[in-house]
């Protein structure tokens, strides 16, 4: 009778064993895998606050914040904001005939992200996409810039006969502009923090282009009956540099320090 029981016993359990196999998936390390690469990348970082530490220390010393949203597969779009002056410039004393100068400057980016699929291998038997804003890319950018700066100038006025009657003294306000683009090339990167941490990245680009400048003034007397020779609203008084209006080629480099969120 016993072993009746256990017969029966053991009949039961490989029934259920049976019926436990039957539900599993044949191929459940493939799609476990699977899984967990989707979910890693629905968790990974599509946000990016960028420094860059060389416009600090550039002539016209400007301190730049970028940020950098991607909007899915290879896009991503990039903007940021740049302002400078006398009192937070590396170099203060590098513009003497404007020491009141600020500047500001704004840029927006399109960038494309290149090679966002990496192949299946002997440790990954899946084709992998990158859905992070990372590696190589190509970038159109769009920027504009103004520099201001106040500076005291004098009109010669009752010139007609060679000596001037009078000399009139004012105050008044510079201003340059700049407006531009460039394609840039470049790469972006990922540092390591710890095992669980490479947030951090940098980016370093190069690119060419063009840009416009001109140049106005604000606040000056009318000079009609003023000396030609005296005064010229071409004339760039924001700079020691001697800058000229017109348009010219353009060249973009730099590195970028950012963190992912």
């Amino acid at each position: 009778m016993s072993h009746i029981v256990k017969g029966l016993i053991g009949i039961a359990w490989l029934c259920i064993a049976q019926q436990s196999a039957a539900q599993m998936p044949t191929n459940f390390s493939f799609e476990t895998a699977d899984t967990l690469k989707v979910e890693g990348t629905k968790q990974g970082a599509h946000w990016v606050v960028k420094f860059s530490p060389l416009s600090a220390i550039d002539i016209e010393s400007i301190y730049r914040v970028d940020v950098e949203r991607l909007l899915g597969g290879r896009f991503s779009m990039q903007g940021g904001l740049a302002y400078g002056n006398r009192a937070i410039q590396l170099w203060p004393n590098n513009n003497s005939s404007a020491p009141d100068r600020e500047i500001w400057r704004a840029q927006l980016e399109g960038r494309m992200y290149l090679n966002r699929t990496r192949p299946a291998n002997r440790l990954r038997p899946y084709p992998l996409t990158i859905s992070k804003p990372l590696g190589s890319y190509v970038a159109i950018e769009t920027f504009y810039k103004q520099a201001n700066a106040h500076f005291d100038g004098v009109l010669e006025r009752g010139c007609d006969n060679g000596n001037c009657q009078f000399f009139e003294s004012y105050s008044a306000r510079a201003l340059r502009y700049v407006i531009g683009g460039h394609l840039k090339l470049g790469r972006q990167s990922a540092i390591r923090l710890s095992e669980t941490n490479n947030r951090l990245l940098i980016d370093y680009y190069f690119g060419l282009g063009l840009r416009a400048r001109w140049f106005e003034q604000r606040g000056v007397p009318e000079y009609e009956d003023a000396r030609p020779a005296t005064f010229t609203r071409n004339w760039d008084r924001t700079s020691d540099f001697s800058l000229q209006a017109g348009r010219y080629p353009s060249l973009a480099f730099g590195v970028q320090i950012g963190y992912a969120f």
